[in-house]
């Protein structure tokens, strides 16, 4: 059963005075937990690691945990949503709010 979770018609960014130019149709693009939109997407680019190699935050594996640890974060908090930090009322969808939109969604491509 769908939760009725209501989802924004465009991505974060995006022109809607704009729209007849196609590149205007992506919006901005972010990394993971990260507010601020960015061009690199390079691991020495990404706030949550730490020397390229370790995570900070969000990181569920020890072995790639900086001093092997671990906070089991998958769902981002708000500090680091993107959308809230934009509008204060969305949120990023959860990986269980993307498997409900592709099990209950219907899509047309024009």
């Amino acid at each position: 059963m769908p939760s009725k979770t209501l989802w924004s018609k465009y991505n974060l960014g995006v022109n809607t005075d704009k729209l007849y130019e196609a590149i205007n149709w992506t919006g901005n693009y972010y990394a993971w937990g990260e507010i601020e939109t960015k061009d690199d997407f390079t691991p020495k680019t990404y706030k949550f690691l730490n020397g390229n190699s370790k995570l900070t935050k969000y990181c569920i594996h020890k072995q790639r945990g900086r001093f092997r640890h671990t906070d089991d974060l998958q769902t981002l908090q708000l500090i680091d949503d993107a959308a809230y930090n934009q509008n204060n009322i969305m949120q990023m969808p959860t990986m269980y709010n993307f498997r409900e939109l592709l099990k209950y969604t219907t899509w047309d491509f024009i």
